[in-house]
């Protein structure tokens, strides 16, 4: 009798291992992160859409996934909303990793509107931040 393992044996073997490293290296960040418009008008209420590519990640709490509002000094003022992939909220297709929200913005002076997108992963304490962005108001 061949001692020698099949291929198919070996590999059956090895499956388990590969799935568990490819999830262990997977990334977790939010790499791009869009308002439109990216500037509005004085005293004139305008929808603006935010919309944050985020990698994929089994390990991703979609509900978790929020704009955060920041003063000039990069200091977190509050949650703003939270994004959606669902197909609502300005979502074009749900299940894309496109997150997704809607705001309606209004300030009385010109000024700059900075955000980030947050989102939280299963087993980390630290929560993922996107790159700011900017909302002119002229």
């Amino acid at each position: 009798m061949n001692n020698v393992p099949s291929f198919s044996n070996a590999v059956t073997r090895i499956s388990p291992l590969l799935f568990v490293s490819a999830t262990l290296w997977a990334t977790q960040s939010i790499p791009f992160v869009q308002a439109s418009p990216d500037g509005i008008t004085i005293n004139t209420q305008t929808l603006v859409t935010v919309t944050a590519q985020v990698s994929p990640d089994a390990a991703l709490l979609p509900g978790s996934v929020t704009l955060i509002s920041y003063d000039a000094n990069g200091k977190a003022l509050s949650v703003v909303g939270t994004l959606y992939d669902d197909g609502t909220h300005g979502d074009q297709k749900p299940g894309d990793n496109l997150f997704t929200t809607q705001l309606q913005l209004s300030q009385p002076a010109p000024t700059v509107l900075s955000f980030k997108v947050s989102a939280a992963y299963k087993g980390k304490l630290v929560r993922i931040l996107s790159d700011s962005i900017r909302v002119d108001v002229v």
